[in-house]
């Protein structure tokens, strides 16, 4: 239930408990919500709050408001944005998330590696691969390559629960500003289905982003892994050249 004390606003609240509901099962696509009353009682809050929650999942595209049906599920996957730049916990700011480091070396990159990152061959790069949960549940499998020279890691430091890589760039001044990121459909092998609870050959969503600074220097090369059953993708395009219309 939306705790009143609570810093975090009382629509947010609310939006995050029907979320849970939505990707938990409790909502299956195509059921209704229940009415603005309803939820009105469910979470003893105003109609107003209550609107505002539900304005916030359809617009990302968890539910549709039909007229004189009612709310309507549209989807029970979360939604992965690929407008800004935000770390693994501001994304899931409102669920519990934790990390399960798998490894972390040192070494020489790869030609493709090296290239991505603008850097030789012999200039080494921090490798440290982790599992992400959200919730207890495994959710997706990171792999992060920096340049040495730009910050200090250790295994101590990344394999901490709170470690944020975007968090200790800006320790350094290092803004994050923009990335090019592509993503594939893949199918998981055995490795990625035992350590994300899948079975052999389940879809997966494989993302590869290079991550620049304000200098636009590249300052991270990250090769992810998510549960295509768990995680959708929404785009917000636009044209800014209205002369074609």
């Amino acid at each position: 239930m939306p705790d009143r004390n609570d810093s975090e606003p009382l629509y947010r609240q609310v939006y995050a408990h029907i979320l849970e509901d939505l990707v938990s099962g409790v909502y299956k696509e195509g059921d209704l919500l229940p009415s603005e009353p309803q939820l009105q009682s469910i979470y003893s809050t105003s109609r107003i709050t209550v609107r505002q929650a539900v304005s916030l999942l359809q617009e990302q595209g968890y539910v549709k408001k039909a007229s004189g049906i009612g709310t309507i599920v549209v989807s029970t996957k979360r939604a992965l944005q690929l407008d800004k730049i935000i770390s693994f916990k501001e994304e899931n700011r409102d669920k519990e998330t934790n990390s399960k480091q798998i490894s972390f070396s040192v070494h020489s990159p790869s030609p493709l590696i090296a290239g991505q990152l603008r850097i030789g061959k012999n200039v080494p790069v921090y490798d440290h691969e982790r599992i992400r949960f959200v919730d207890g549940k495994p959710i997706g499998i990171q792999r992060v390559y920096v340049p040495e020279g730009l910050i200090i890691l250790d295994e101590q430091l990344v394999s901490g629960p709170d470690f944020s890589l975007y968090e200790t760039f800006q320790k350094k001044d290092i803004i994050v500003t923009d990335a090019i990121e592509e993503i594939e459909a893949r199918n998981a092998d055995e490795r990625t289905a035992n350590l994300l609870h899948l079975k052999k050959g389940a879809a997966i969503l494989f993302l590869s982003r290079i991550t620049f600074d304000q200098n636009r220097r590249p300052v991270e090369v990250a090769e992810i892994v998510y549960r295509a059953d768990r995680y959708r993708y929404k785009v917000h395009l636009n044209n800014k050249d209205e002369s074609n219309y």
